[in-house]
């Protein structure tokens, strides 16, 4: 974090000294703990460099985007994830992973926001298109409308809108929101996708009881990773597993010192310790499902890592936060992915903890790669003069 100089008289009749000190420490302390990963963040830099597999080794590629829903026409992430895939069209599979489409999903035909939403999904979609890939979309909190269950609109319109505009089925999963699982075998791969959204805010949709409906979708995703044997497993949702970002809990120090900028961007007026009282009360008191603390999501989360010890996949990959992670899947997964930054506008401060191996608050998105000698290679890529800021090669 780069700090300015700056200049301050000190009255002391106004505010005596014994009581500014602590007020500067305390800044300090909040300043220096709220310091997004501007610069890409290293947990563990292995060691050595990878030996890469050559293009034509490569028998699937899996590019990893979510969060692409507020893109500028020629948005950066898009347009170098247009060039990755179309190195082996044939073998690449794009997957968005939710929040498609900023506000509010997609509108009817005759809203007057319908023809900014069509441009919004067009871009994404002609990334795809125009490299010859396939594209696959999943749902996110955004396109549900958010919270509401009028959600289920939303999510119809945006998924007849990506299939006619892909001339095809089956490219929006899981399909007529339900919530999954859904599982594609592309050549050696299983890719299974859930509906997070549907599933954690089951208590909005009253077409059966909440519990009722949480625990067969679990129990169908039991079943179906129990069936896969040896085969490796990617699965997809849109809400994390695990983060250190907003969602998790960490909040850069313009969010405790300029709190005014959630309001409006260009209100920098400076409100020390008063400001530190929204992330704090976020956290802490008023508890929201769409952050991993809420009494949902952690329901959400317990549900998959009690599976996951049994039948652990690969990777779990989500969105949501709008940052680039890599986070150490312990004994439920190799690794935890958060892919969220296929919008550069929305992108979101990002700390770490003892199991990030890499973070950056940066654009971009995730390469998964399985080659014929049944190795696979993760590789982090930002539209960048170096695009591969982090490679990893899988153990499994």
């Amino acid at each position: 974090m780069k700090l300015e100089n700056t200049r301050a008289t000190i009255h002391r009749k106004s505010l005596p000294l014994e009581k500014i000190i602590p007020l500067i420490l305390l800044t300090m302390v909040v300043g220096l703990w709220g310091c997004s990963h501007t610069r890409p963040y290293y947990g563990n830099p292995g060691t050595g460099p990878i030996d890469m597999p050559a293009t034509e080794d490569i028998r699937t590629r899996l590019i990893l985007i979510g969060d692409a829903g507020a893109p500028k026409t020629d948005e950066p992430a898009l347009k170098t994830l247009e060039q990755w895939a179309s190195q082996i069209p044939e073998r690449t599979h794009v997957f968005f992973l939710g929040d498609n489409l900023y506000p509010d999903g997609m509108v009817s035909a005759d809203h007057p926001w319908r023809a900014e939403a069509e441009r919004r999904l067009n871009v994404q979609i002609a990334a795809v298109r125009n490299a010859g890939a396939e594209g696959i979309f999943i749902p996110g909190n955004h396109d549900w409308a958010t919270y509401g269950p009028e959600g289920a609109s939303a999510l119809r319109m945006q998924e007849n809108y990506i299939e006619e505009k892909m001339n095809g089925e089956d490219r929006f999963l899981p399909s007529n929101g339900k919530a999954g699982p859904v599982r594609l075998d592309i050549d050696s791969v299983s890719v299974v996708i859930l509906d997070s959204h549907r599933w954690i805010y089951a208590d909005l949709h009253k077409y059966q009881d909440a519990e009722v409906f949480r625990d067969s979708v679990m129990t169908a995703m039991t079943e179906m990773l129990s069936s896969l044997g040896e085969r490796p497993v990617v699965v997809l949702g849109h809400h994390p597993l695990a983060t250190h970002g907003p969602h998790g809990g960490f909040f850069g120090w313009e969010d405790h010192i300029f709190p005014l900028r959630r309001v409006a961007s260009w209100l920098w007026i400076p409100t020390p310790l008063i400001g530190s009282v929204y992330p704090l009360a976020r956290w802490h008191l008023n508890t929201n499902d769409q952050d991993i603390n809420g009494p949902n999501h952690r329901k959400y989360i317990e549900s998959m890592y009690s599976i996951f010890e049994q039948y652990p996949p690969l990777l779990y990959v989500a969105g949501h936060e709008h940052s680039l992670q890599v986070i150490d899947g312990d004994d439920k997964a190799e690794l935890f992915l958060v892919s969220g930054a296929g919008s550069e506008k929305k992108k979101s401060v990002v700390g770490h903890g003892i199991n990030t191996l890499f973070s950056h608050e940066h654009s971009g998105f995730m390469v998964v790669d399985f080659t014929r000698d049944e190795r696979a290679f993760l590789q982090v890529v930002e539209p960048a003069e170096e695009e591969v800021l982090y490679r990893y090669e899988f153990k499994r």
